[in-house]
């Protein structure tokens, strides 16, 4: 009797901690990082949350200084997008959530840098990491980028706007999404094991949800 008792409590904890596992990386939330101090930052919050649940996606943001918030609940989220305008990251700690969210990342989960780019926006990508390194610069004018790429990520998608900037230097392991005729870049992934990092210097418009909602779906499995 004692042994059965034992090996039934040994098959619960062994299924309690796959489903734990499983669970970390298959959450299917979206979570949208921004700074409540700054109206444009709101501004852009808002419109992210209106245009993914209209695609019916789970999405919730959080302000900057809410960010441990997020961590602790990070087994939900599939997706997390940093909306960096106005230094966002100046609240939160990098060396300190670092690590755990490379982690979550290998196990699936997906970074998307997106904003202005100003020097501390560019310092929270750069603490990733060496291999995140980026750099960028601002678009004199509006351009339209051409997807140069069949990745999963732009399935559907053949171009995305760019308004605001591009990126000038980043480290060998991304590849290009789209660029302008001009041979401006401002688009690129780079795949961390299960995960990937998204990066852009671009505005953002309509076609962002449907990365997003591939994103969703993404697995590295998926990449031919």
């Amino acid at each position: 009797m004692k042994s059965n008792i034992f090996f039934v409590v040994i098959t619960f904890l062994i299924v309690f901690n796959l489903f734990s596992v499983c669970s970390w990386a298959s959450g299917q939330k979206v979570g949208i990082i921004y700074t409540e101090k700054h109206e444009t930052s709101r501004d852009v919050s808002k419109w992210w949350m209106n245009g993914l649940r209209s695609k019916g996606i789970d999405v919730e943001k959080f302000d900057s200084i809410e960010f441990s918030e997020l961590i602790d609940n990070l087994e939900q989220y599939k997706v997390l997008i940093f909306a960096l305008h106005y230094n966002v990251n100046r609240e939160i700690d990098t060396d300190k959530f670092r690590d755990i969210l490379l982690s979550w990342v290998k196990r699936g989960g997906v970074l998307f840098f997106t904003g202005k780019f100003t020097e501390p926006d560019i310092d929270l990508i750069n603490a990733m990491g060496e291999q995140f390194t980026v750099k960028a610069n601002r678009l004199k004018n509006p351009v339209s980028m051409i997807v140069k790429t069949e990745h999963p990520l732009v399935k559907g998608i053949k171009t995305l706007g760019s308004q605001i900037g591009y990126l000038t230097e980043y480290a060998p392991g991304y590849t290009v999404i789209a660029e302008s005729e001009g041979h401006e870049v401002g688009y690129i992934f780079q795949e961390v094991e299960k995960g990937l990092v998204f990066i852009t210097s671009a505005w953002v418009d309509d076609q962002y949800q449907g990365i997003v909602t591939n994103m969703l779906s993404y697995t590295s499995a998926s990449v031919k």
